[in-house]
């Protein structure tokens, strides 16, 4: 894994940052179980900060408002544009039918930019690629520089060439040269600045003495996610003597025809279905509180985009299994994370049966990936960068004043 951004540093003090965030649904999600810990730390490093998302987006209920402003994107019927007796909570009509957005953006840009504009903002930060047109458009209309957190972690196409967008934020180093490669001239502007998050000081990985292991899986209950191996792989240790339970937290149309195949192979005691982690709690540490439940987390696909749950599982010890896929910095195999080759139950069979025959080596692999976390991926050293690029940012003039 490559140094981390080593040209964020040295950003002095600047005026008063306001900025505003932008994010939809997927983006909410990415940064799930830290958003909190996200938002509470850039008070510290910003004067104000609005938060835009979608009204009824996951994780928003832990963004303290106040002192954050939030501005929600609602489709109900009602006023243009709603304010709550705080006038910390905003609510701006968008079209019931979503599509209409999709045909004139312009619209949305022009509705956001007549809200945001009382606020003042000094820099706006799209939290996903899906929305840089969006920011980009408002960045012309307010006048104000902006920046965009990249979270494919395969290839990006993003155009990193308009000369208000002072920083791109990769969560992935992959994806970072990628981007320096194909525009090398704004490759000084390209960052590498993962998600990050709190680490447990001990270890869960068959820790539970006396219990049946665990194994944990947080997907989509979809064709396509890599489910139908990792129920036969019980099937294997099963066969193998291994009495272990299968906890698959998810929701999905394929969810049938999982159970089926668990009632055909005879592990209705063994594999259990239940809805997904933020279905289940509310909390801050909800991943954290289900996952240190589990000895072993599985990612049964590849993963193309961030997701909080592989962060999670690493950060409260669980030995990690994962299917190979697009290069991901969380993943450095045989140090934070087992690596197999998808559709092969045998081999996972394999892998999870030499896990829990050696429970101390488990635990010292799980160790291992707790110390690589505290190293690269620690949620105040994210705000604590994002916070110096906030300052190298509003320094820059915007394209307008050129």
């Amino acid at each position: 894994m490559e140094a981390l951004s080593d040209n964020l540093s040295g950003a002095g003090p600047a005026a008063a940052l306001r900025v505003v965030l932008l994010a939809d649904r997927d983006a909410l999600h990415c940064y799930g179980p830290v958003l909190r810990r996200f938002t509470v730390g850039l008070l510290d490093e910003v004067g104000e900060m609005t938060l835009v998302c979608p009204e009824g987006a996951p994780f928003v209920h832990q963004v303290p408002s106040p002192p954050v402003r939030l501005v929600f994107e609602s489709s109900r019927p009602g006023p243009a544009s709603e304010v709550d007796l705080t006038g910390r909570r905003v609510w701006v009509g968008r079209p019931y039918l979503s599509f209409l957005d999709r045909l004139r953006p312009d619209r949305r840009v022009r509705r956001l930019a007549e809200t945001l504009r009382p606020f003042k903002p000094t820099l706006l930060h799209a939290l996903s690629e899906n929305i840089q047109s969006v920011v980009g458009g408002l960045s012309r209309a307010l006048q104000v520089n902006y920046l965009v957190s990249v979270l494919a972690l395969d290839r990006c196409s993003l155009d990193v060439s308009d000369a208000a967008c002072a920083a791109v934020l990769c969560c992935n180093s992959t994806v970072a040269r990628s981007l320096r490669r194909a525009h090398p001239r704004a490759a000084r502007r390209v960052h590498v600045l993962p998600i990050g998050t709190h680490v447990s000081t001990e270890v869960c990985c068959l820790s539970h003495d006396g219990q049946a292991p665990v194994v944990l899986c947080c997907s989509p209950l979809q064709v396509g996610r890599g489910l139908p191996p990792l129920i036969r792989a019980i099937r294997r240790l099963k066969d193998r003597g291994r009495r272990v339970h299968l906890m698959l937290l998810g929701r999905g149309s394929a969810e049938h025809d999982l159970r089926r195949l668990t009632s055909a192979l005879g592990l209705i005691e063994q594999v259990h279905f239940g809805p997904p982690v933020t279905h289940m709690l509310r909390g801050l540490d909800a991943h954290k509180t289900i996952f240190r439940e589990a000895d072993v987390f599985v990612q049964p696909f590849p993963l193309r985009s961030w997701r909080p749950e592989l962060l999670e599982a690493l950060s409260v010890g669980n030995a990690v299994v994962v299917i190979r896929g697009p290069d991901n910095d969380l993943i450095v195999e045989g140090k934070t994370a087992r690596v197999l080759p998808a559709d092969d139950d045998a081999r996972l069979a394999d892998c999870l049966e030499a896990l829990l025959a050696d429970p101390q080596q488990a635990r010292r692999f799980a160790e291992n990936a707790q110390r690589y976390l505290r190293k690269h991926f620690l949620a105040g050293r994210m705000v604590a960068r994002l916070g110096r690029a906030y300052r190298l940012a509003q320094a820059q003039p915007h394209p307008s004043e050129a």
